[in-house]
């Protein structure tokens, strides 16, 4: 009974990380939010590149265990689930939120979730908010929320103030984010996006973390991952603090590219042709990168670099 809470939490985090079908629909998410990401698990399902991928998984025996999975949660996560949103204000886990779109059968959830020795529920006008602590953690550890907004729509998050604000926006009782600037980096209507990312204020929500030192010179980020014409297709927009910071960024880029590149020329000559495809530009204080890339050719090149990463570990064990 325990494995399954525990799975139901962990299934619930990957929907999280992985709301609503076809692109981002800003005005579902809080006029707060300084970063946004949205994932259109249809638009994956149906493009080449997610195919392929759902081939491979179905080869190694996983989706087999989703189908397991879904006989138990009344879901199942690559063809149940329509679409993921996860936003928040900066860093603060307190203040983000998810909404996750599909078919599921919301009573045999909530059964679940309420085996959970911490399981509590309150409510919240018309809504029932739902919330647990993972049983590893013990009474320490960080409380869950979730509710169902309607039988096809979950809100989840670490903070229930976030979690009650994002069901005032749905209501439309909360102002959302229709109109702020971050999600202007991209015209409207881009083809067959499957991950988009947007953020402001990224140098400060980044300051201090050593890995995004590239971060912390930019004032806000795009991203739009997809497919166009059996190609993905990957465009990156990076909006620094002036145009020298811009032009200091560009050259960071294609120093690591080039270095790259040197790395893997002689072993892997298609990854090379990969990294050499990565097209880097500056304009004022922007940069953007963008790469187009055969889909089915780019799941090849992927699980060539698994498998030689599976090579290198052997050799070093």
């Amino acid at each position: 009974m325990k494995r399954m809470v525990s799975g139901l939490c962990i299934a619930s985090v990957i929907m999280s990380s992985m709301v609503f079908a076809a692109p981002l629909d800003k005005t579902k998410v809080m006029k707060e939010a300084t970063w946004a990401v949205h994932l259109d698990v249809d638009q994956f399902r149906q493009s080449v590149f997610g195919k392929e991928v759902i081939s491979e998984l179905t080869a190694r025996g996983v989706i087999e265990k989703l189908d397991n999975f879904a006989k138990v949660f009344s879901f199942h996560p690559i063809n149940d689930i329509q679409g993921v949103t996860l936003f928040g204000q900066d860093k603060d886990p307190q203040k983000a939120a998810s909404i996750i779109r599909g078919t599921c059968n919301p009573a045999t959830l909530i059964a679940m979730v309420g085996m959970n020795p911490y399981y509590e529920k309150s409510e919240y006008g018309t809504y029932t908010i739902h919330s647990w602590i993972d049983e590893k953690k013990g009474a320490d550890g960080q409380r869950q929320y979730g509710c169902f907004y309607n039988p096809t729509t979950l809100l989840m998050g670490m903070g229930k103030e976030a979690l009650q604000q994002s069901l005032d926006v749905l209501d439309g009782k909360h102002a959302n984010a229709a109109g702020n600037a971050m999600f202007n980096q991209f015209a409207e209507g881009s083809h067959g996006v499957i991950v988009s990312l947007f953020a402001e204020k990224t140098g400060e929500t980044v300051n201090g973390i050593q890995e995004a030192a590239i971060l912390q010179q930019t004032n806000r980020i795009a991203m739009l991952l997809g497919e166009k014409n059996n190609s993905a297709y990957t465009d990156i927009l990076l909006q620094a603090r002036n145009a020298a910071e811009a032009a200091k960024i560009q050259q960071f880029v294609q120093g690591m590219l080039a270095m790259a590149s040197l790395s893997v020329a002689d072993k892997n000559p298609k990854i090379d042709q990969l990294i050499s495809a990565i097209h880097v530009q500056c304009n004022n204080d922007t940069v953007r990168a963008q790469l187009n890339w055969d889909s089915k050719d780019l799941i090849a090149i992927l699980k060539q670099l698994e498998q030689s990463k599976h090579v290198s570990v052997e050799v070093s064990q």
